[in-house]
């Protein structure tokens, strides 16, 4: 749906005897980015509540310190550049190591996040564990609708945010096809042609990061911790996608 008009951030307060309730009303120009979507839910009540869901790589693992994954970088540049009057933001991770989006719905994690009632999730596939673990493709793609209807139902405002994982030099036994003769590739592609399908928002992580590092002339096991995980040089990588995209007009 087009926005047509231009974004607004009005704090009305009410009085009533000497209680003090403050309203936020905001609406969107074809010009808004997600930065400045955030920026207008901080003026809210409760404030902005960003959070992101996935694998260790949403997690941050591989980098020397939580400060240097791309899902901190991301917050920082939300508060330093984008909310310098200190207004309400809150940033969780409810990322686990190891794990699918099948196993983040199982053990109830998908239930804790929605129950933090957050204005922006962003899913981060975990498919480099659904390739390790040989779960079929139709598997992953029923796990992100159950991800998606859990938190539509709970919350129909939150906006979601897909994105697919890094690249890697992540293989099986040595081999490039799994159990079940899909690829790392396969699982990329199949997902992120699922969520477009659908019409969610998804973002590429896996290309533009390959192709800053071709820019910087940088080689893949420079930004990989150990084949996986991306280290700091990585995740800084990561994040100027990541900023890159939050830059540009909302796409809900």
């Amino acid at each position: 749906m087009k926005k047509t008009m231009i974004l607004v951030f009005t704090s009305i307060l009410l009085f009533s005897g000497s209680a003090v309730s403050a309203k936020t009303i905001h609406s969107f120009s074809d010009q808004t980015t997600i930065y400045d979507y955030i920026v207008s839910e901080s003026y809210s009540k409760n404030g902005a509540k960003v959070a992101v869901i996935g694998s260790s790589v949403a997690r941050g693992k591989g980098a020397s310190h939580p400060m240097f994954s791309w899902f901190r970088l991301l917050e920082k540049e939300v508060r330093e550049r984008h909310l310098p009057h200190k207004k309400k933001l809150s940033f969780h991770n409810f990322a686990k190591s190891g794990y699918t989006l099948n196993m983040l719905l199982k053990d109830g994690t998908v239930e804790k996040l929605v129950k933090s009632e957050p204005d922006l999730v962003m899913i981060e596939t975990g498919v480099v564990n659904s390739y390790q673990y040989h779960q079929s493709i139709k598997e992953t793609e029923q796990a992100i609708e159950k991800t998606v209807d859990k938190i539509k139902k709970a919350s129909p405002d939150t906006k979601i945010q897909f994105l697919s994982p890094n690249p890697t030099t992540v293989l099986y036994n040595g081999k490039i096809d799994n159990k079940r003769n899909h690829s790392y590739q396969d699982y990329l592609k199949a997902t992120e042609q699922y969520i477009k399908e659908n019409e969610w928002s998804y973002i590429d992580i896996y290309r533009p990061m390959a192709k800053r590092m071709a820019d910087g002339s940088f080689e893949l096991k420079d930004t990989l911790a150990d084949g996986v995980h991306p280290n700091n040089i990585g995740y800084y990588i990561w994040f100027q996608v990541m900023n890159e995209y939050f830059n540009k007009p909302i796409p809900w």
